[in-house]
């Protein structure tokens, strides 16, 4: 009796920040267990698929002679810049559907429409990592590459500006799903276009200087450059631009966190 008092006395006193931290653990467990838990093969296909497409392009780059690219290994730098775009493109899929697909769990207390949407970019950025630093161990110890980053600070930086963008647009898409419930499918068309237009297989130093303004709106294609920038000690394009990235970023996570405020009753109780 003693005991079960004083869980429902620390319950009572715990701060809203603990009560969010408490809802995205758990939130993040479930989540876990519906995306990897249902097959044996769950976890090893969120390595095996990036290994996979990253291993078909340095395929296809080696037929054509290309051992490197800006003085990259094509290998590494296939499967960094890949890695990188999933991380992208996972976060806005994800957390775009992450409240329409908990809204039973709207009706606990508890459990505020925010918090689906951090456990989401939470779990696409630690398998970003684990799957990032595997395969670059296995590329290691099998092919010999160097892959520790030359700027492990500007590395976070980019990634982690990155992730903030993701989250910015995707809470946005959020917004616009109560409104317009097939705006996932026209997320999946426009991210296709968006895997050649963002630099993943080649970098900005391909691109002549004259052409850049086609591709300088396009704060993917920034953030890729940055992280190569920062991963590799060779490259360097001088096309990435972080004051233009934090902008932007700072403005679509203005305007989402307005439109949440503006929706939260209808995310609840729509």
């Amino acid at each position: 009796m003693f005991k079960d008092e004083c869980v429902m006395e620390r319950r009572r006193k715990r701060s809203p920040l603990q009560i969010m931290q408490d809802t995205v653990y758990a939130l993040f467990i479930r989540e876990l267990r519906t995306r990897f838990g249902g097959s044996r093969l769950g976890y090893f296909w969120a390595i095996a698929e990036p290994a996979g497409q990253a291993a078909i392009m340095a395929g296809i780059f080696s037929l054509l002679g290309r051992s490197s690219i800006s003085g990259v290994e094509v290998g590494l730098f296939m499967v960094t810049s890949l890695l990188t775009f999933k991380l992208f493109n996972k976060i806005l899929t994800q957390t775009a559907n992450a409240v329409q697909a908990n809204k039973g769990l709207m009706s606990y207390r508890q459990v505020e429409p925010i918090d689906p949407v951090i456990t989401r970019v939470i779990i696409e950025l630690v398998t970003y990592i684990c799957v990032l630093f595997l395969l670059c161990v296995l590329m290691a110890w099998v092919l010999g590459y160097e892959v520790l980053p030359a700027f492990p600070l500007q590395l976070i930086g980019a990634i982690g500006l990155l992730t903030l963008l993701s989250l910015g647009i995707g809470l946005l898409l959020c917004s616009l799903v109560e409104y317009w419930a097939d705006t996932p499918k026209l997320l999946t068309v426009v991210m296709t276009p968006m895997l050649f237009v963002s630099g993943v297989f080649y970098p900005a130093s391909v691109v002549p200087k004259h052409y850049w303004y086609l591709i300088n709106w396009n704060p993917v294609f920034h953030c890729l450059e940055l992280m190569r920038e920062a991963y590799f000690d060779v490259y360097y394009a001088g096309f990435g631009s972080w004051t233009y990235v934090i902008s932007l970023t700072l403005l679509f996570l203005s305007l989402s966190l307005s439109l949440y405020h503006v929706n939260r009753s209808r995310f609840i109780g729509g």
